[in-house]
């Protein structure tokens, strides 16, 4: 009867505490950190072909990942990025519990089973960890769940022969911490024939000097360490955290909290245990939601409602933490033009120049694709074409589905459509991508439904007018171009025009309003470019009628010249100023270099 008891209290334990932790993590990933996950699929690309799975499974670790790519390509799917990584770590937390069970340690051990875990969750909130590492645990840990189950002696060593092999072949560099926790376990298990761990151990050591000789990876780092499930070009020492902790409660639980099994113990004492885990679990989420990740969580908000043409969300999401503002201003003048208010509001948030408009690369995939973005819907096809191809490039797990669409819009509209193909073959064998690159297929070899599609017909006509290609290596030129070959698209004239007033560049902007001021290309100014008349003949209104100046913006400019004689020998002369007239082009002027 008390077995009963105590074997039912036991599965209780488990499924409360682990359906409890899943929830948790789950709504954790899914308020806070919702557009992460949205956003991680656009570091990869999987294909259902052959090939591909040929390719990653007989790779050094090839099944977690292609177990990891697999899961991966289904996160652009809203919930299920969060969904499936509480899964995943719940059921690590789970697995690594159970195999502290079998050394007869109390159930209370259930919630410090998961501290670990803890510690995987800032790295699934990390871009440039893969996630192939987080498989690579759960597949350890399967490992050594059936493992510390098997009760007899020589059985047990060879099974734990065998994992060594498959966790070689399938997960990678964990095998190194299932060695690590196995070795413990067996010093534990038969104390005074601890010596037959030396076999498993030679077998492992024999297979790392064979990997290394027949050069499957380059050096032991790669081969042994949890390095190589981040990105070969970066180091983060929070790699080790998880699989030190693992090893040190592992071992606490062989040496230091081994005993009987207890048949009934106090509730009061379960609740304590079961209190103090959940006060860890939420402060440890405050903690990760606080983290330095949380600034880079605003730039991929704001790029995936780039991606979602979402414009008026970017706007009114906009927070821009000092080291993001060189890409979430970039964004928000995106969206501001293609509202038709960057004439309005260039000036509301303190640019720092023309960078806020097109900033420098810097070969990251996140910078590639969002110029790419910029470029595509200003009409500089052959520059949003070498961004995504860039971003394609700097992708670590074999490209971008997103950007291979753009390589494909972009060579539609060049009439490249041999290349185009090329790239539809390779999104038909996607997940998501498959419809929309079936989608683009009508327009091979056809230029008249090119013509007949608003958005690539006006792409395209914005290329060539009047015997002039808008191709060129000087953006100005090229811009200017866009918007006489296509004056619709007014985005062309109103990044030309702000580039002039960043630059302080009265010169080049009035050689524009004379060209252009009052034609279909520049049809009527914004408020910030009526004040940009305004300060190219100050001591004349004539000219400011004649150019589109309206009298409200007349009167602010008398107005604060009016205050600026005022206050202009007064200590906080700058900053008055700036509570009054931040948002114009006449304080930047001033003020601003």
């Amino acid at each position: 009867m008390s077995q009963t008891y105590n074997k039912n209290n036991h599965n209780s334990i488990v499924v409360f505490g682990g359906v409890f932790f899943f929830l948790s993590l789950l709504l954790f990933f899914h308020l806070f950190w919702k557009y992460h996950f949205l956003n991680i699929e656009q570091y990869q690309l999987f294909l259902f072909t052959q090939e591909y799975v040929k390719e990653l499974l007989f790779d050094y670790g090839g099944l977690s990942s292609y177990l990891a790519r697999f899961c991966v390509q289904f996160f652009i799917i809203s919930f299920i990025g969060p969904a499936l990584t509480a899964l995943l770590l719940t059921a690590i937390g789970v697995l690594f519990y159970l195999s502290m069970r079998q050394s007869y340690v109390s159930k209370n051990l259930f919630v410090i089973s998961f501290i670990p875990v803890l510690f995987l969750i800032p790295l699934h909130l990390d871009v440039n960890y893969k996630i192939e590492g987080t498989i690579a645990l759960l597949l350890t840990f399967l490992c050594l769940f059936i493992y510390t189950r098997i009760k007899t002696p020589v059985l047990r060593i060879l099974s734990g022969i065998l994992f060594i092999f498959i966790l070689f072949a399938g997960a990678g560099a964990t095998v190194t911490l299932f060695i690590a926790l196995m070795i413990p376990y067996e010093l534990h298990k038969r104390e005074k024939k601890a010596w037959i761990i030396v076999f498993p151990l030679l077998t492992w050591l024999i297979s790392i000097w064979f990997l290394l000789k027949t050069g499957v990876k380059d050096s032991v780092t790669n081969l042994l360490l949890p390095d190589t499930y981040y990105d070969p070009k970066l180091h983060n020492s929070s790699m080790y955290y998880p699989w030190i902790v693992f090893f040190i409660l592992f071992v606490a639980s062989l040496f230091l909290l081994k005993g009987k099994r207890e048949v009934k113990q106090s509730s009061v004492k379960n609740y304590w245990f079961i209190s103090l885990g959940i006060c860890l679990l939420f402060v440890s989420f405050y903690v990760i939601r606080l983290s330095k990740d949380r600034e880079y969580y605003n730039f991929q908000k704001q790029s995936y409602f780039v991606r979602n043409h979402q414009w008026q969300n970017v706007i009114a999401n906009y927070t821009a933490p000092f080291a993001l503002q060189n890409r979430l201003n970039p964004i928000l003048n995106l969206a501001l033009a293609k509202q038709g208010l960057l004439g309005e509001k260039l000036f509301e948030r303190r640019p720092k120049g023309v960078q806020d408009l097109l900033p420098q690369w810097d070969s990251t995939i996140d910078d590639a694709v969002l110029l790419s973005e910029i470029y595509y819907h200003i009409g500089d096809i052959a520059s949003s074409q070498k961004m995504a191809f860039e971003a394609t490039v700097a992708s670590i797990n074999g490209g971008s589905g997103y950007m291979l669409l753009r390589l494909i819009e972009t060579n539609i509209i060049f009439g490249n459509y041999a290349v185009a193909k090329k790239y539809i073959s390779i999104l038909e064998k996607t997940f998501y991508y498959k419809s929309s690159a079936n989608e683009l297929k009508r327009f091979l070899y056809s230029d008249n439904e090119v013509e007949k599609d608003t958005t690539l017909a006006n792409k395209r006509k914005a290329l060539v007018g009047n015997g002039n290609y808008a191709v060129s290596s000087k953006v100005v030129h090229t811009l200017e171009q866009l918007a006489i070959n296509n004056p619709e698209n007014q985005i062309a004239i109103q990044y030309l025009a702000a580039m002039c007033l960043l630059n302080k560049d009265r010169k080049s902007f009035r050689h524009l309003l004379e060209l252009y001021y009052g034609t279909p290309v520049w049809p009527k100014l914004s408020t910030l470019h009526q004040e940009a008349v305004v300060t190219l003949e100050r001591n004349n209104p004539t000219f400011w009628v004649k150019n589109g100046v309206s009298l409200k913006v007349e009167q602010n400019f008398r107005t604060f010249n009016e205050v600026a004689k005022t206050k202009q020998h007064t200590p906080s002369f700058e900053r008055e100023m700036r509570a009054q007239f931040g948002d114009t082009y006449w304080l930047y002027l001033i003020f601003d270099n």
